[in-house]
């Protein structure tokens, strides 16, 4: 309702919320070993960062779909409130190349947490699944 009329940040987060009753309840998922279970209700989150504060304004499921479709999902809800984005975070879970490649063709601007070792002054590294490798620097990241 036009609270956000400046470009804001918006961080994406995956949630898992443990559970510990009939692996087979609907829209339970099987996760990484966490607290003596390894099933959870997964779902995804944008939410608007203002400081130290953060307001969740989208929430989706995470089905059995690639990671850049919840992405692409939760980016519509947050554009349907008429949420302009100044810069999106995300969090090593979504470092993929379809990611990657989709908020660069949407011309979205972005902070991802890297997965591996670097150095002041190394030109950023992605993988894909593939094994494949692809340098970029800063400069063709849009950072």
């Amino acid at each position: 309702m036009g609270a956000f009329r400046k470009p804001v940040i918006v961080a994406m987060d995956w949630h898992d919320i443990m559970f510990y009753g009939d692996s087979k309840a609907e829209g339970v998922k099987g996760t990484n070993h966490k607290n003596g279970t390894n099933w959870a209700y997964q779902f995804a989150t944008a939410a608007v960062v203002m400081g130290d504060e953060k307001l969740t304004v989208a929430v989706t499921p995470v089905n059995n779909e690639s990671k850049v479709e919840h992405v692409k999902r939760l980016l519509s809800k947050v554009f349907e409130l008429g949420i302009k984005v100044k810069i999106l975070l995300l969090d090593s879970g979504y470092y993929t190349v379809d990611i990657i490649n989709y908020l660069k063709a949407k011309g979205i601007n972005f902070i991802m947490r890297a997965i591996g070792k670097f150095k002041e002054g190394d030109d950023l590294i992605y993988k894909t699944n593939s094994k494949r490798k692809s340098k970029m620097n800063r400069q063709q990241l849009g950072l």
